[in-house]
């Protein structure tokens, strides 16, 4: 299903239409959607690394910089190379090569809330969920206090870019974090979680930078994290 992808050197623009395409010939098959939504096999790079990538290459991509895509498949410290070229690139505003990591930041009940909905169940929000003895999956509705919401799910990201950042990557890699949120989020919300993660991480990481760029999409918001060498 990726291996047309794996190790090519794809126009950006082209790249995406590909990945796109493979996206719905999934879903158009008899168990394509339930196999995207439980992240079967292959489904699960589709959905949690390649998408955000298109996402990620759909805000960057522009007149004066042409970016192509190698995505590959293996256990290395990113998941995609780009090229660029165009004269945003000739007058130093991006750099010719660069590479993009993706993560995913997701509440520990989120399997739960794919799992019921899969069985025809309904889903009140993650915090409500729990397995019953009998392996089955209970919903019930839980009330949020003010902006607590907001603290719990950046403390997961918190934890995520914490590991993250003492890796070894190569230079000029971007971290795309791809946000499955703990419930809907008006845009102040979303505002007042970056806030939150940007204020709280360099307190304590006094010696890291990180550039974030927002990124807003319907199904999959993410955030763009790229670690910046001090002056």
């Amino acid at each position: 299903m990726l291996q047309s992808l794996d190790g090519q050197s794809i126009d950006g623009l082209k790249f995406c239409g590909l990945v796109y395409g493979i996206f719905e010939n999934v879903r158009a098959t008899p168990e394509g959607i339930e196999a995207l939504r439980m992240r079967r096999g292959k489904c699960k790079k589709l959905v949690e690394e390649l998408l955000p990538i298109c996402k990620y290459i759909q805000g960057k991509y522009r007149p004066g910089r042409y970016i192509s895509v190698t995505w590959i498949d293996g256990n290395q410290t990113y998941d995609a190379e780009l090229r660029s070229v165009g004269e945003y690139v000739v007058h130093g505003y991006y750099p010719a090569n660069s590479f993009v990591e993706v993560t995913c930041i997701v509440h520990p009940n989120e399997y739960l809330a794919r799992e019921h909905i899969n069985a025809g169940g309904a889903v009140f929000g993650l915090d409500g969920l729990t397995r019953t003895k009998d392996r089955k999956v209970n919903s019930i509705p839980k009330v949020h206090v003010g902006d607590i919401f907001i603290e719990n799910y950046a403390d997961l990201v918190l934890t995520e870019l914490v590991k993250n950042s003492v890796k070894l990557y190569p230079a000029r890699t971007t971290l795309v974090m791809q946000c499955s949120l703990n419930r809907l989020y008006l845009p102040n919300e979303w505002a007042k979680l970056i806030s939150s993660i940007e204020d709280r991480f360099r307190r304590t990481h006094s010696s890291s930078y990180f550039c974030m760029t927002l990124y807003l999409n319907t199904r999959h918001p993410y955030m763009r994290l790229q670690r910046a060498a001090l002056n």
